[in-house]
């Protein structure tokens, strides 16, 4: 007899079986330790169309690339970190925001949001060019 098929060895193979168990066990538990956080929703809705529109005009908004409120119709500036005036703005009258070309969307946020606890229809414009508004 020969040495070589004494020592012949038989690979062993990996089980698939416990592979795929350990997998599913790793997955259940990060599915069940993480914490799945609802960031805070920003409501986009924008005005239904009707047939007898309001004969008050929008108010226009110039949101600038710093974070300043500019209204079109006054010349009225509010920088980010002032307190916004109710007074400025008509009841009932719908206001647009215009943010210029480079403002952040957080900004744009920040003040929709800002508007929106005043108690304003506030609706998102088109964004406009740098200089436009002013």
């Amino acid at each position: 007899m020969s040495t070589s098929l004494l020592y012949t060895r038989r690979r062993s193979r990996i089980g698939m079986t416990a592979l795929i168990d350990v997998v599913f066990i790793l997955l259940m538990f990060f599915m069940l330790t993480s914490s799945f956080n609802r960031w805070k929703a920003v409501d986009f809705r924008s005005p239904i169309a009707v047939e007898n529109q309001s004969a008050d005009p929008a108010r226009l908004v110039v949101l600038g690339v710093d974070g300043t409120l500019r209204l079109v119709a006054r010349d009225v500036e509010i920088g980010p970190a002032e307190p916004v005036n109710a007074g400025l703005f008509d009841a009932g009258q719908p206001v647009v925001i215009l943010p210029e070309a480079k403002a952040s969307v957080q900004s744009i946020i920040t003040q929709l949001e800002r508007l929106k606890a005043l108690d304003l229809s506030v609706t998102l414009g088109s964004v406009i060019a740098g200089e436009a508004g002013r």
